[in-house]
């Protein structure tokens, strides 16, 4: 997996997709090929190279922009796309400290939308989420986050983020922070 490039993964796809243009209608083309693209993402989220790991962000991160743009497809829902991050562990892998790395979760703000778009943040994405915060690695790029994600946000997230900050001892807290 290491060695294989992002040009070679897209060609193996649309290989894939024009083979099934004689078997399946298109909506279902379109979702089986999407869900094709959503495992390759995954195989390399749980890659141990970092390389790898990004490119797996990269292209979950090009799913949900295609699908927001092409939502007429009523096989491949966002709905259809927040239950299978949900499944298949990707929650845990870009929120857990010990499985994740800053530059995954730099770019992990796409999906965040997605969730508040979709009324699909649960409290356990944000528990999830705001553990990363704790960990000095990762806090300003939470912060980061939570300012992207600002405008999307429901009045429960924004207490709860209030409350999680207010619990933050003063001495540890800095104007750069914010």
């Amino acid at each position: 997996m290491r060695d294989v490039r992002r040009e070679k993964i897209e060609s193996i796809i649309k290989s894939i997709d024009n083979f099934q243009r004689r078997l399946v209608s298109k909506d279902e083309r379109e979702k089986l090929t999407e869900v094709l693209r959503l495992e390759v993402s995954l195989m390399c989220l749980k890659s141990n190279y970092l390389e790898r790991r990004i490119q797996g962000i990269r292209e979950l991160n090009q799913i949900i922009k295609n699908q927001r743009m092409y939502s007429a497809n009523k096989n491949f829902t966002s709905q259809f796309l927040i239950e299978w991050m949900q499944n298949n562990g990707v929650f845990q892998i870009l929120f857990d400290t010990k499985r994740t790395h800053l530059q995954l979760v730099q770019r992990t703000s796409d999906i965040l939308k997605l969730l508040l778009q979709e009324n699909m943040l649960s409290q356990e994405h944000m528990d999830a989420f705001w553990s990363l915060a704790k960990s000095s690695d990762y806090k300003f790029e939470v912060y980061k986050i939570i300012n992207e994600c600002s405008f999307y946000f429901r009045q429960e997230h924004i207490d709860f983020f209030f409350k999680e900050i207010r619990l933050i001892p003063n001495e540890k807290l800095a104007i750069e922070e914010f």
